[in-house]
């Protein structure tokens, strides 16, 4: 449910990409040696700079990482640590920015998809099953 860390282009970057990259795949490296917590500061730190910054926010490109993938894996964390609630602001806040995208591109659409996955899989492990709910992200996300 977690991505792996991205690649940098140097001759793209700037001082913030790079910040907001470096930060991300510090959250991805915590995630998997299961520190929610690290992982979570350091994601929340890579998304307000990412904002701050002029991030790029619905897409991965070659200078930065997206704002929608750094909010896809703070919801994964809220998830995890059994914050539903937070969690279904997250990915909504996430597939809000990938469905409002001025780009149609096959990675934001897969982007996209996952994120009405990732809702699903969190509907229906809520400790009151929303299954309807989920079975709906589930067919919209095809």
């Amino acid at each position: 449910a977690f991505s792996d860390p991205l690649q940098v282009d140097a001759s793209l970057v700037t001082l913030h990409s790079l910040t907001s990259t470096i930060l991300y795949n510090l959250g991805q490296l915590f995630l998997r040696i299961n520190d929610n917590e690290e992982a979570a500061s350091s994601f929340m730190r890579a998304l307000q700079i990412s904002e701050w910054g002029g991030g790029d926010r619905s897409k991965n490109s070659l200078s930065g990482v997206s704002v929608m993938a750094i909010l896809h894996n703070i919801g994964h964390v809220q998830y995890r640590n059994g914050h539903y609630e937070d969690a279904v602001r997250t990915y909504a806040k996430a597939l809000h920015l990938g469905k409002n995208s001025y780009s149609k591109s096959p990675d934001s659409l897969l982007e996209v998809a996952t994120t009405l996955n990732c809702l699903g899989v969190l509907y229906f492990h809520l400790p009151k099953a929303d299954t309807a709910k989920a079975m709906e992200l589930y067919q919209e996300s095809l």
